[in-house]
């Protein structure tokens, strides 16, 4: 009589024990193990990551207020007065920053940072509460932005640099001046 015997056939795991070695493979202990340090790293990066953005959107706008500041001291050397402006901005208005001065291109997008530019006859007042002639450039980030709203950067005509309010300094910039 024929008899047939069913053949099952052999598992990775049969056949390591017929190798006599040991079954390969990573155990569920030792993928969470590894998951819970890729966390632990992503979870230390991320909020430097986050703060080295936010300080290079402030060096970038100090950059552009440095471009704009340029722009106004080469018109007043051809013409030996700085332009009268009140407040101009570069969000509202029919004459904004940029079509005022066709040579400055700010490299910062306009949601980072609001500009604004007051210069002529009284623009600001010295140390001794003069009035004095010149400019004052002032970027402020706008409510609901990436970048704290202390971080308020001022560039004044006498080469004063400020960043920050008087009462609060910016957060993103501990040490950090201007450029």
């Amino acid at each position: 009589m024929l008899t047939f015997k069913t053949v099952y056939p052999l598992t990775p795991a049969k056949t390591a024990q017929i190798a006599g070695a040991k079954a390969a493979g990573f155990t569920l202990i030792e993928l969470m193990i590894a998951v819970a340090i890729v966390a632990i790293l992503a979870g230390i990066a991320l909020p430097s990551y986050q703060n080295y953005v936010k300080r290079s959107i402030i060096r970038t706008m100090q950059a552009d207020m440095v471009a704009l500041s340029l722009a106004l001291e080469n018109r007043y050397q051809r013409t030996l007065s700085y332009p009268t402006h009140d407040n101009i901005d570069e969000k509202t208005g029919t004459l904004t920053i940029s079509t005022a001065y066709s040579s400055w291109k700010p490299a910062t997008k306009l949601s980072d940072y609001e500009f604004k530019l007051k210069s002529g006859a009284a623009a600001f007042k010295n140390a001794a509460n003069v009035d004095v002639k010149g400019y004052v450039i002032t970027a402020t980030p706008p409510t609901g932005s990436r970048i704290d709203t202390n971080c308020v950067l001022v560039l004044r005509s006498d080469n004063t640099k400020t960043l920050g309010k008087a009462d609060a300094p910016c957060p993103h910039s501990p040490g950090i001046d201007w450029l």
